[in-house]
């Protein structure tokens, strides 16, 4: 007997899915269905399962949030009506990527796959923590700043960084503390050791934290105004080429 755990703040798409799984293997049980991210976290450290589907846009906020406020060591079969976030999806070890509306022949495949490689009968078995550590390893993005305000060196942690931006050739860090500090590193090296779930460049001249957002307005429908919690006056937009990409790292 499977376990799974269902992530999904559609009721009818839950009880789709369910339904599916029951008639496709009747050894998969439903042990979960929650609805949000801030159940989720709460409910899945607690929940003994061995597979979990997890809608990626949930009524608070990502499935990725999920993961990034705990470590599961389960595989995962991302569902959503979007392609856009494969990439990023399968950096979290998922094993399948499935488009709404779910099709049983698609599901069917994902529960074979699973139970090819995951299950502990199979003799293609895939250690899940190994491959976890590997590519953690490869996604080394970069934690701290080492930075000098005349003989004094502080080290900043990437979590009390709000933007950083880039005036006369030169690049500051601004922590959420309202100190700005100049930096070794242009914006474009940034965008490299920077976590893209967290850092987004919104235009040539600044980069700016998930965290430091305060509202967002629609200015044209070429354009986006960003209104920054510590920088409420700053006036600053999208450019055009980037507010798409803007919109979708932001859902």
């Amino acid at each position: 007997m499977f376990k799974v755990v269902i992530i999904e703040d559609e009721k009818i798409a839950a009880d789709n899915l369910t339904r599916m799984i029951g008639e496709i293997d009747p050894s998969f049980e439903v042990v979960a269905r929650v609805e949000s991210v801030s159940a989720a976290v709460k409910i899945l450290p607690t929940t003994k399962f061995d597979l979990g589907f997890m809608d990626i846009h949930l009524t608070d906020g990502s499935a990725f949030e999920i993961l990034e406020k705990i470590e599961l060591s389960q595989p995962i079969i991302f569902t959503t009506a979007y392609d856009q976030y494969v990439l990023k999806a399968f950096k979290y070890l998922s094993i399948d990527y499935l488009l709404k509306p779910i099709g049983k022949k698609e599901l069917a495949a994902s529960i074979q796959k699973f139970q090819n490689y995951f299950s502990p009968y199979s003799e293609n078995k895939i250690n899940l923590t190994a491959l976890q550590s590997l590519l953690k390893k490869e996604n080394n993005f970069k934690e701290r700043f080492l930075v000098q305000l005349g003989k004094k060196l502080r080290s900043i942690a990437v979590s009390q960084i709000l933007f950083f931006h880039s005036s006369n050739k030169v690049t500051f860090l601004n922590t959420e503390d309202g100190k700005s500090y100049p930096i070794d590193a242009s914006l474009s090296q940034l965008e490299k050791e920077l976590n893209p779930n967290q850092f987004f460049r919104i235009n040539r001249q600044y980069i700016i934290s998930r965290t430091a957002i305060n509202h967002i307005y629609m200015v044209s429908p070429t354009k986006m105004k960003v209104i920054l919690k510590s920088n409420p006056d700053l006036d600053l937009f999208t450019s055009i080429d980037r507010m798409g990409k803007f919109k979708n790292w932001m859902r």
